[in-house]
């Protein structure tokens, strides 16, 4: 790492340390403040000042009779409705700040009015009003798997202005570095997991195995989250045997919920409960649902595998893709996701997804 980079680096906390997490899990305010901070380069100049200072705890709830009209939908979200100068601004404003402190989401505040002035923009045949909804509606997650020990890999991801979440594996000689710098890039940090798979290949040296108490599980997360901590999620490496056992998963998913950890189950095996458990628990879920990008280490076969991925996003409304930091899927990634933006998906974090 550069001196440069170096001084980007948040001071050590007095309160945490500088590792972003507190006993038991909980997100250190430090930790809030830098995410709060990276979702606010989405935010307008003139709306920020908004952002910053609305809150629950600024808003006058008596008020709340005069201002609104509630209408919430499960498939359609809430609807705030009334006179104007009565904080439906701040309210919605609140919510958002509230998503980012406690779930850590990607959010996006959009003015009514910009949402229609990018509409009529379209008017001259520069677009159509589906790219426009569908860049608010469709979203595409992509997930590199596998960092942690090859600082090279890390610096070409970190050289793509997408908004990727990274999986770092723990305790490589990287770990730690890849992780708090991802985060200073704004990029999305989780913990990739290890855990045993069927067939044992290239097993890491500590994994989370069946028939392992919750003691165990819990000071196994603890430590791996040490080596990861700006991780707001996790998924599995590997793990073709670990998240097909029940009490396995049983024991797994309490313990993310206490360290406040989503989870998206990479589904290395069609045999797997993880994704199932976690619902069942009250974890904050999602899946991969297309194919991973490159089983097939050669970058046109990643380039189709991508293609299909952006595919499953409009016809899903939402797609998880994982990836590796290969060469060739690095090459694939430079050269595809530019386009992207073109085809009407939106990339997005995973804390976007996950339910």
């Amino acid at each position: 790492m550069s001196q440069y980079q170096k001084s980007q680096m948040p001071s050590g906390c007095p309160i945490c340390g500088g590792v972003g997490r507190l006993a038991g899990g909980r997100r250190c305010k430090c930790l809030i403040e830098r995410i709060i901070e990276y979702q606010l380069k989405d935010i307008d100049e003139e709306k920020r000042p908004l952002f910053q200072q609305a809150s629950f705890a600024e808003f006058q709830t008596s008020r709340i009779a005069e201002i609104i009209e509630w209408s919430a939908k499960p498939t359609l979200g809430l609807f705030i409705f009334g006179l104007t100068g009565r904080g439906k601004s701040h309210l919605a404003v609140a919510i958002m700040r509230d998503q980012i402190e406690r779930e850590a989401r990607r959010t996006c505040f959009l003015a009514t009015e910009d949402f229609f002035l990018a509409i009529r923009k379209c008017f001259d045949g520069s677009g159509s009003e589906a790219q426009v909804i569908g860049e608010y509606t469709r979203k595409g997650l992509l997930i590199l798997d596998d960092l942690g020990g090859d600082r090279a890999a890390a610096e070409s991801i970190f050289a793509m202005p997408y908004p990727l979440t990274i999986s770092v594996l723990p305790n490589h000689e990287h770990s730690k570095e890849i992780a708090d710098e991802a985060l200073q890039r704004g990029f999305q940090v989780m913990l990739h997991l290890p855990m045993q798979s069927v067939a044992n290949e290239a097993p890491e040296k500590e994994e989370l195995r069946p028939g392992m108490s919750s003691t165990q599980v819990k000071s196994l997360l603890n430590e791996m989250i040490e080596s990861v901590p700006n991780a707001v999620g996790v998924n599995n490496h590997q793990g073709s045997q670990a998240t097909s056992d029940p009490a396995l998963m049983n024991e797994l998913m309490p313990a993310l919920r206490g360290f406040n950890l989503f989870y998206v189950d990479s589904r290395t095996t069609a045999a797997t409960v993880a994704f199932d458990t976690a619902q069942r628990d009250g974890v904050p879920t999602a899946f991969r649902n297309v194919p991973f990008l490159d089983d097939v280490q050669d970058a046109a076969a990643i380039r189709r595998q991508l293609q299909l991925a952006v595919r499953g996003a409009k016809e899903k409304k939402a797609a998880i893709a994982i990836g590796h930091p290969h060469a060739a899927t690095l090459e694939a990634l430079r050269e595809f996701l530019p386009t992207v933006r073109a085809s009407g998906v939106r990339l997005v974090f995973a804390s976007d997804l996950v339910r």
